[in-house]
């Protein structure tokens, strides 16, 4: 696993750059996976999932969104946090 973070623009995102290069904004898309013919299913609720098959490989495509009382006022904004501080990088580095 090759963990990587991307800061840009009041985003961060992480990745395993043995899988992918530079992730470019169009594959955090679902539409774009849906042209590609590649979104096999969608899970709902409040944490909505978007599986997709790509090279033989299967992804998760996934909005984290902050929950509790929070999440009345601000839906996926982390003011002030760190982003390691955040759940989504947390379960992130767990999973790894």
């Amino acid at each position: 696993m090759n963990r990587q973070q991307l800061n840009r623009e009041n985003c961060t995102i992480l990745y395993d750059a043995s899988l992918i290069s530079t992730p470019e904004g169009k594959i955090f898309a679902p539409a774009y996976w849906q042209s590609q013919g590649a979104l096999q299913t969608v899970s709902k609720g409040r944490g909505a999932a978007w599986f997709i098959e790509q090279e033989g490989d299967c992804w998760v495509l996934r909005h984290y969104r902050r929950g509790g009382l929070v999440a009345r006022f601000n839906r996926d904004i982390y003011l002030g946090w760190r982003a390691g501080a955040t759940r989504s990088l947390a379960e992130w580095d767990l999973l790894c």
